[in-house]
């Protein structure tokens, strides 16, 4: 956690980027927020980031992915899937769907250009030199019937990251999202958040 951004659970870097988990959204969404970013420090202060997408993962969501990592079983999928991947770029191992509706963007003030929906989409990959490559992305979607917002950029999202992660950053990932979760929900129930 940095003292200048106490929201900052952890922060794990790649080549030219970086991942920030964060517990801004704990409050009012009961959600963990994953920033992902690359950068390019050739550009003048300020101007560095080239791309942004903003996950968040249900309470649900993270701590299920946490038990996962925490207990090898993701590992063993990442390296399942890489045996078994008949080309180059093997099955993802973990994925996550989400965004923001046209009618959510357009009472925001953010109406995209295209006048469609927000997708945002979180893949987790076996990595090549990494155990395991994530990758964010975010562009034009089409909200579906369930309420989920369908991705349908194809392959030219608005912005992507791709970071490689090692076994130990993700099992310090896991094991911190794990225990700020459960320190949150033992600060409600303490405080009688969810008396009824």
């Amino acid at each position: 956690m940095r003292k200048d951004n106490p929201a900052q659970i952890v922060r794990i870097d790649g080549r030219g980027c970086f991942m920030e988990v964060l517990s801004d959204s704990f409050d009012q969404k009961n959600k963990v927020h994953l920033g992902f970013f690359s950068y390019d420090e050739s550009k003048s202060e300020g101007n560095r980031f080239t791309n942004k997408v903003h996950i968040f993962l249900s309470f649900g969501e993270a701590l299920s992915l946490s038990e996962k990592i925490l207990s090898g079983r993701l590992i063993a999928d990442a390296q399942a899937s890489a045996r078994a991947a008949e080309t180059n770029f093997p099955k993802e191992i973990f994925k996550t769907m989400g965004g923001i509706s046209a009618a959510n963007l357009a009472s925001m003030g953010q109406t995209r250009p295209d006048g469609k929906s927000m997708a945002k989409q979180l893949c987790i990959y076996p990595g090549t030199k990494m155990p395991f490559l994530l990758i964010a992305a975010n562009g034009a979607g089409e909200e579906v019937d369930n309420g989920i917002i369908k991705p349908v950029y194809g392959n030219k999202p608005d912005n992507k990251v791709s970071i490689a992660v090692g076994e130990e950053a993700m099992m310090q990932f896991a094991g911190l999202v794990n225990a700020h979760i459960h320190a949150y929900l033992c600060s409600q129930y303490i405080s009688g958040a969810f008396v009824t």
